[in-house]
């Protein structure tokens, strides 16, 4: 079983990608929604957040205010950096634990693993693979407007925040240009999932 890293920038469509090799049958892992499950009330990880950025990030229900936190981190990369070193270990260790489980089991052709910061968060040595999902950034921007009721200029700021697309681009074994429609898109996964077959085949004679 292959493990393939997928990431990209905002309103690349990375999770667009991810869902159509879901339905080919990969295991889908998602490192932002393991990331979410690991800030949840209860968890370790809750107060060791409220302990590094105050009672401010906290709602009264006890649960993390995911709106509060995202302007702090996007405005200070420092308190980016203090975030992540509270959340990545432990959702890493899920992600392992998870991929571990899938080879057990033996059921799946490939596990996808949507990781956003993936190469920031140096997590790209536990996959086989990486796939990086590509856009325009006029593309990018008009899709976080749509989809995040972002301005602009907010939009714009949170790219500028991520990795330089060229580089991310530079690192990727497979590359996915989504600047059109979801017809296009699966075209080119369709493409992409038949080449890494053969591509795996050939590993294997």
């Amino acid at each position: 079983m292959k493990v393939i890293g997928l990431t990209g920038g905002a309103g690349s469509g990375k999770s667009a990608v991810a869902g159509m090799l879901a339905d080919k049958g990969c295991q889908y892992i998602s490192a932002d929604r393991i990331a979410r499950d690991v800030g949840e009330p209860g968890q370790p990880a809750l107060a060791d957040i409220r302990e590094a950025f105050g009672p401010s990030v906290i709602k009264q229900d006890g649960s993390l205010d995911r709106g509060r936190m995202a302007e702090i981190v996007f405005d200070e990369p420092d308190a980016r950096e203090r975030l992540e070193s509270i959340i990545h270990p432990r959702g890493i260790a899920r992600i392992a634990d998870m991929i571990d489980r899938g080879r057990a089991e033996g059921e799946y052709p490939a596990v996808v693993v949507e990781v956003p910061l993936l190469f920031e968060s140096r997590t790209e040595d536990m996959m086989d693979e990486v796939w990086v999902v590509d856009a325009a950034e006029d593309t990018q921007i008009r899709r976080m407007m749509e989809r995040d009721g972002l301005s602009k200029e907010q939009a714009l700021s949170r790219l500028r925040a991520q990795m330089d697309p060229l580089i991310r681009a530079g690192m990727a074994d497979v590359l996915i240009e989504n600047n059109g429609g979801l017809r296009e898109l699966a075209m080119s996964v369709d493409e992409a999932w038949a080449d890494a077959h053969e591509r795996w085949s050939h590993e294997s004679a």
